[in-house]
C-alpha cells in the first residue's frame, strides 16, 4: 500500500506567503507538478485571508490536467493567466527549472525557495536573499545592484560580522545592510523611487538603519562619523568628481580590516578610482564581481586627509618618474 505524501516543512510554505505578501503578489504559478509541489499544495487552502492565490501549476510533461482543482499547464499557456510571478517548486532540480524559466522570456519575477537557504551561516541570511531575488522586476527605477554582487556582499558580512556600515545610494544593498548591520547609514537622494521603495519594503529592517537625504556631495561633508566604519559601499553620483568626493570623506573612517566596496567600476570616472585604488596600499584588492570591486582595508596608516604627500602615494610612484625629478629628491628621502 503506498503512503500518502508527507506534508513539506511548514518553513517552506512560509517562505512562499512571506514572497508573496512582501512583493504584493496576488496571482502565483507553481512550476513544477512533482512531489514537491503536492506536498506544499496540502498545506495551501485557498483564503482571501491569504493575500495570494495559486492561479495555475506550470509543466513540462505532466499528464495531469489539475492538481488539488488547479489546472496544470504548458509554459505556452501562461499567458492566458494573468500571473504576477511564478514560482519555482522544486527541492531537486530547482537550478535547472529556473533557467528553463528565464528562457520563457517572460517579463515577471520567477523566484525560488531554496537555493540561498544553505548558502550561509545564517540560514536567515540565506532566507533573506531569496526574499530580495524575489522582488519585483524594475523594483525601482534608479537600477539595481546585481543579485553576484549581492550575494557577495552578503558572503563578506558573514566574514566580517559588521557593526558600522554605510553607502551612497539606496536599494537591495539597504536591505541586505539593514540585516547584517545594527548600525547602516544610507546616504541618497530619492531618484526613481530608490529611497521610496526601500523605506516601504517589509524586508527594511528600519531599526538599524539611518537615512540622510540630500545629494552626497553636500551630505558627506556635513556628516559627523561617530564610530570607525566596518564595510561601506561607494553608489552614488557617477560624474567626477563625485566618486573621489565620496571617496575623501568616507576613507578615514574606515578601520583596518574593513571592507570597502566600489561599484560600477566600468564606468570611466570610477575606474580611475579603481585603478588609483589597486595601487594604494591602504588597500588590497580582495575580488572583483562583474563591475564591482571588493577592497579590504591594510593596515597602512591613514594618509592624512588635510596634507599633500602626493608623492608618497602608490599610484603616483608607479607612473610618475619621481626619482628621476632632481626637486622631488628631498622629499623621496622622507
Amino acid at each position: 500500500m503506498s503512503m500518502p505524501p508527507l506534508p513539506v516543512d511548514p518553513a517552506v510554505y512560509q517562505r512562499l506567503r512571506d514572497w508573496a505578501h512582501s512583493n504584493s503578489y496576488k496571482r502565483i504559478a507553481l512550476y513544477g507538478a512533482g512531489q514537491h509541489t503536492i506536498r506544499l499544495l496540502a498545506q495551501y487552502t485557498p483564503d482571501p485571508q491569504a493575500g495570494f492565490t495559486i492561479a495555475c501549476i506550470v509543466d513540462d510533461q505532466s499528464k495531469a490536467s489539475e492538481l488539488n482543482g488547479i489546472p496544470v499547464i504548458v509554459p505556452a499557456a501562461l499567458r492566458n493567466h494573468a500571473v504576477d510571478a511564478i514560482m519555482i517548486s522544486s527541492d531537486t532540480v530547482e537550478d535547472k527549472l529556473y533557467a528553463q524559466a528565464l528562457s520563457w522570456g517572460l517579463p515577471i519575477q520567477i523566484g525560488r525557495l531554496h537555493r540561498n537557504v544553505h548558502a550561509y551561516r545564517d540560514p536567515a541570511v540565506g532566507l533573506l536573499m531569496n526574499a530580495i531575488e524575489g522582488l519585483p522586476v524594475g523594483w525601482h527605477a534608479a537600477g539595481t545592484m546585481q543579485l553576484a554582487v549581492l550575494h557577495a556582499m552578503a558572503r563578506w558580512s558573514e566574514k566580517l560580522c559588521p557593526r558600522v556600515t554605510l553607502e551612497t545610494g539606496a536599494g537591495m544593498t539597504s536591505l541586505l545592510f539593514s540585516h547584517v548591520s545594527p548600525c547602516h547609514t544610507v546616504f541618497a537622494i530619492d531618484i526613481g523611487d530608490s529611497l521610496g521603495a526601500v523605506r516601504r519594503s517589509p524586508l527594511l529592517r528600519g531599526s538599524s538603519v539611518t537615512f540622510v537625504e540630500g545629494p552626497t556631495q553636500l551630505t558627506l561633508p556635513r556628516h559627523t562619523f561617530a564610530q570607525p566604519i566596518d564595510m561601506a559601499l561607494i553608489d552614488g553620483p557617477h560624474g567626477y568628481p563625485f566618486p573621489e568626493i565620496e571617496y575623501y570623506y568616507i576613507y578615514p573612517h574606515l578601520r583596518p580590516g574593513s571592507l570597502l566596496i566600489v561599484d560600477d567600476i566600468h564606468i570611466p570616472t570610477i575606474r580611475r578610482l579603481f585603478e588609483f585604488l589597486q595601487e594604494d596600499e591602504m588597500f588590497r584588492l580582495e575580488e572583483v564581481v562583474l563591475t564591482t570591486a571588493f577592497f579590504a582595508r591594510t593596515q597602512t596608516p591613514t594618509f592624512p586627509p588635510t596634507e599633500d604627500g602626493w608623492w608618497l602615494q602608490g599610484y603616483n610612484r608607479n607612473h610618475f618618474p619621481l626619482e628621476q625629478n632632481p626637486g622631488l629628491k628631498t622629499l623621496l628621502r622622507r
